[in-house]
């Protein structure tokens, strides 16, 4: 598979692979703490975590741009994903991610969040970004405004009522943190 790859300060932000699901499961998907901030709002099966890393593996094959692994450089371990998908059923591109509990609070989601929108405006020259969180989940939203995203408004996605963030390309302000962009093969 083709792709991006990214480094920042203390993050590498790579494709994921099904290699990664046993990770993936435990630190994101199997976990209460992490599932209850996200639209299933409960643990996934092994079978459903596998389905939905399959899909965002799949998203970077037919879009040419995705979630990434969120890997820790310190110690190489998968903490989370982060990146940018289309939102469902919309022509809309998401800002999307997920971290282990145990990094939460650590601005690790923030380093990961702001390469990916710088991603999204440089690389693929989108013009917005758009990102959702549930109306309780303010560490998200907190996230996503120091990403850049501003608040828009109250939405219905994935069966649930969200708050809905935005940042247009004119808006884009680029910061002069640690990001290093690389061709994955």
């Amino acid at each position: 598979m083709t792709g991006y790859e990214l480094e920042t300060e203390r993050l590498q932000l790579r494709l994921l692979a099904i290699a990664d699901l046993e990770a993936h499961h435990r630190q994101i998907t199997a976990n209460p703490y992490v599932m209850k901030t996200l639209p299933s709002s409960r643990p996934l099966t092994w079978e459903r975590g596998q389905a939905v890393l399959t899909n965002f593996i799949d998203h970077w094959q037919h879009h040419g741009f995705g979630l990434w692994a969120m890997v820790e450089k310190q110690h190489g371990e998968l903490i989370g994903h982060c990146g940018l998908q289309w939102l469902q059923n919309t022509s809309e591109v998401e800002l999307a991610y997920a971290i282990a509990h145990d990094y939460w609070n650590k601005g690790l989601t923030t380093e990961a969040a702001r390469a990916s929108v710088r991603f999204g405006f440089e690389t693929l020259q989108l013009q917005r970004i758009v990102s959702i969180a549930l109306p309780t989940n303010l560490a998200s939203q907190r996230v996503m405004q120091k990403a850049g995203l501003k608040y828009e408004k109250r939405a219905h996605y994935y069966n649930l009522e969200v708050a809905y963030y935005s940042l247009n390309r004119e808006d884009y302000q680029p910061d002069d943190s640690f990001y290093r962009l690389r061709s994955a093969g």
